[in-house]
């Protein structure tokens, strides 16, 4: 049988679409102090948000009538009328934000305006008001949330790691700071002080002052203005592209959302040009008129619909070839020939031209085995040079047969050599095989790693530690998981990078597993490293355990090297790496697809076109 629930459970219903953990609290509260005109924000946190969540601004403020009001369910100050929603510029106008903070939290709010000689206090619980009282308190809104969902059990059960509920709201936090660069911000987390951005003159110092110096040395100013939709902003370059979401931000008109048309929009920009599963980093900001778009579609506000989507996308996609090609990023183009100038033949006196000598000594016998049975190459070079007339005399002195006995003996004898220092080539006459040791070498890494995921895996500490700079939100993943990339081999310290205002992380990594040869010897394989384990714990599925293992091997193999940097590879090492190859469970193919091993005969080389 229908009924029409009580206001109480209706209440937690509507909070339930509003605030579905502490970051959407802070995204409520902080937005709130945007709009309220404050140019200072600070942002405080115990327990990840869990115990508290408070907000401090230095805004308008309100009178003590409003401050009573503002719980009310849909008081606004932003609409009166029905068509109001359609010229949306500001945050907050829903008017159930703070209603339905107070539904699952317990809120201490003290405000003061300017005109005011003191402010006034109101406590609420369960949604009601429980006491009201004149303070005196700074001009601003001072909103404390303490305790979430705690009328809610179910729901506070629900909520993540400290840690990554943490990284939800310096998201959130980031996302907010870089609509503002005009407004300062400070973040503290249980009575430290994280994240600090001073108001600076332009976007750009704002992105440095969230992601890093190293983001905003590679980042590509993109603008466009049409009658329909301005953009500006910054892409980043190819080489700032990286695995996971870490710096991928689209604003329209100071709010943050999400769009997968346009983010294929950009995507398809740098086609060509990005290594397959790299995301490209971009902080994207359009204008559109407000009738254009409707924000209110999603209870959080982070879906738009557009009136014409198809437009946005196509003037994004422009825009950012244009960037990318006016900074010399696009791929190279291959242009056909019609046209093209031809070289003259050669019209001269052909009885002039003599064709080129070689030296070569024609009773060396390059298949001489040595005790061991195998072929010696240490001689192919030290044989003495002959001249083309020695060569000639000793073609003529040479046996009958000589030639044909040279071929036989080519046809019997096995022949190893290593080129590039990766690929060992064994040749006879039946066959020739062909090892790739860095592919074997992958492989070998791969199932070595996945047979001691069951135990802890050893680890090797590296000579020279290793450092890169990651950002709060990548320091807290990697301290999350902390446990679990130890027992995977890896270890590492992260500390502050000693940046002026102490946003950014320094990750030092001090080991790594014990098999293969990972090389972190230069700065750039600690950077890919660092992505690499931030990718994988940003986007785990299915059984976390076995995929995270699977991905941790697979980054163990991808830096794996069949011997260390500035090492030859000798054939007895190969011989060994192929050794090791046929003891996999899989031995024709690397992790990522590469042929470890690949059989040639004589007819395929002959029918090669």
């Amino acid at each position: 049988m229908l009924k029409v629930l009580p206001q109480n459970i209706a209440s937690l219903i509507a909070a339930g679409e509003v605030i579905q953990r502490p970051a959407s609290v802070v995204k409520e509260l902080m937005e709130n102090s945007v709009d309220a005109g404050a140019k200072n924000v600070t942002l405080a946190l115990e327990d990840s948000g869990r115990t508290l969540i408070q907000v401090i601004d230095n805004g308008c403020g309100m009178s003590p009538e409003e401050a009573e009001l503002c719980f009310e369910r849909h008081a606004t100050s932003k609409i009166s009328e029905a068509e109001d929603l359609f010229y949306i510029s500001s945050y907050g106008f829903r008017g159930e934000a703070l209603p339905s903070i107070a539904s699952c939290c317990e809120v201490t709010l003290r405000t003061r305006r300017k005109e005011d000689e003191l402010g006034y206090q109101v406590q609420i619980s369960a949604n009601k008001i429980s006491s009201t009282s004149q303070v005196s308190t700074p001009v601003g809104t001072n909103i404390a949330a303490r305790n979430i969902f705690w009328n809610i059990p179910a729901r506070r059960k629900f909520l993540k790691s400290d840690a990554t509920e943490y990284k939800q709201i310096i998201s959130e936090f980031n996302r907010i700071a870089l609509t503002r660069p005009d407004m300062s911000f400070k973040l503290i987390h249980n009575g430290q002080q994280v994240l600090e951005y001073p108001a600076v003159a332009n976007v750009k110092l704002r992105i440095a002052q969230a992601g890093g110096k190293d983001i905003a040395k590679d980042l590509l100013p993109i603008e466009v203005d049409t009658t329909i939709v301005k953009i500006s902003g910054f892409i980043g370059t190819p080489g700032l592209a990286r695995k996971s979401q870490q710096n991928q931000y689209f604003f329209v008109n100071g709010r943050y959302f999400k769009s997968p048309l346009l983010f294929k929009a950009l995507a398809n920009a740098y086609k060509g040009l990005l290594p397959e599963g790299h995301i490209p980093s971009y902080f994207v900001y359009f204008s559109i008129n407000p009738e254009q778009m409707d924000i209110n579609i999603h209870p959080t506000k982070t879906e738009i619909k557009f009136e014409d989507e198809s437009i946005l996308f196509e003037v994004l996609h422009s825009a950012a070839k244009q960037t990318l090609g006016m900074n010399s990023m696009m791929p190279s183009i291959d242009f056909d020939t019609e046209g093209a100038i031809d070289i003259p033949a050669f019209k001269g006196d052909f009885s002039t031209v003599h064709q080129p000598r070689i030296n070569y000594n024609p009773l060396f016998n390059p298949f001489e085995k040595d005790g061991k049975g195998h072929v010696s190459f240490s001689s192919l070079d030290k044989g003495p040079g002959l001249s083309a007339a020695a060569c000639d005399s000793l073609l003529e002195d040479a046996p009958a047969g000589t030639e044909s006995n040279f071929v036989t003996s080519c046809e019997n004898a096995s022949l190893r050599k290593v080129m590039g220092n990766r690929y060992l080539v064994d040749m006879n006459g039946e066959r020739i095989k062909i090892l790739d040791c860095l592919a074997a070498a992958q492989r070998i890494v791969y199932e070595k790693y996945l047979s001691r995921c069951n135990s802890s895996i050893t680890c090797q500490e590296l000579l020279f530690p290793q450092t890169v700079a990651i950002s709060a939100a990548s320091a807290a993943v990697l301290e999350e998981n902390r446990e679990l990339l130890e027992r995977s081999g890896y270890e590492f310290s992260i500390s502050r990078a000693g940046t002026s205002h102490g946003n950014e992380r320094s990750l030092c990594f001090s080991g790594v597993p014990a098999i293969g040869n990972i090389d972190l010897s230069q700065a750039d394989s600690a950077r890919a490293l660092a992505d690499e384990i931030l990718g994988i714990l940003g986007t785990p599925g299915g059984n976390v355990a076995k995929v995270l293992y699977d991905r941790m091997a697979r980054v163990a193999a991808r830096m794996a090297a069949a011997v260390p940097a500035g090492v030859s590879l000798s054939v007895e090492k190969a011989l060994s790496i192929e050794s090791e190859l046929l003891k996999c469970k899989c031995c024709s193919n690397s992790p990522f697809g590469g042929v470890c091993m690949k059989i040639v005969s004589p007819d395929d080389i002959i029918n090669v076109k």
